[in-house]
Parts: C-alpha cells; sequence; structure tokens
C-alpha cells in the first residue's frame, strides 16, 4: 500500500480535532492508517498497538525506525472519539477511496439503485 499509494493521510486534515497548545503527540496520519487497518483485520485497540511494535510490515507502511517501541493503545480510543466528537469519522474511508479512485484501482461506479419487486 505504502509503495502504491504513498501517504493517504496528512496530520492537516486533523488539525482542527487536536489543540495548538502543548507537546505534540503522535502523528495523527498514523493513527488513521492504524485505524484502517485496525479494522481491516478485526483488531482490538492492544492488538492493533502490538502489531505497530512487533510487525516489520506495519512499521514500513507507517514510516517507522525498526526500533521504534510504538504507543499505548489507549491513543487509539482517543483517536476515534475526536473523529466522532469532530463529525469528521468518514474522513478515513473518503480519504482512502479518493486514493483508489485516483490510482484507478477501484472502479467509479454510477448511483446504486434498489431493485423493484414489482414486475
Amino acid at each position: 500500500m505504502r509503495d502504491e499509494i504513498g501517504t493517504i493521510y496528512e496530520d492537516a486534515a486533523f488539525a482542527e480535532l487536536y489543540s495548538k497548545e502543548g507537546q505534540p503527540g503522535l502523528a495523527t496520519w498514523r493513527l488513521a492508517l492504524i485505524t484502517v487497518l485496525q479494522f481491516m483485520e478485526g483488531l482490538s485497540d492492544r492488538q492493533a498497538a502490538e502489531m505497530v511494535r512487533s510487525r516489520i510490515d506495519w512499521k514500513y507502511l507507517l514510516g517507522l525506525e525498526l526500533r521504534d517501541s510504538g504507543f499505548d493503545y489507549t491513543a487509539l480510543c482517543e483517536f476515534r472519539g475526536r473523529l466522532v466528537k469532530g463529525s469528521v469519522e468518514e474522513l478515513l474511508l473518503d480519504r482512502l477511496l479518493e486514493q483508489l479512485r485516483e490510482r484507478k484501482m477501484i472502479k467509479v461506479k454510477g448511483k446504486q439503485g434498489v431493485p423493484s419487486n414489482a414486475e
């Protein structure tokens, strides 16, 4: 995915969800990508955080050093909470689909209709 698409999410897309004060936290583009991977793999927050710590392919996708120690799993729940509170939870899927469409990795289809049972 990283080789084909590059960076899907950017921190700027989530800037309004975080305070401008204080120390910078985890890169929000990484949390967004981890959230998508977590959903795809059916993982709990703890399991997703462990994947970041232990899987080379996840580290590569996230642009992390091999020795990166990861993060506390609670950051994922907090991130999702901020998405919902800011009413931007659809941003994750929308941005991914946009990137896939631009690279013609998925086809754009017309409106889906509901078949009628009336004959």
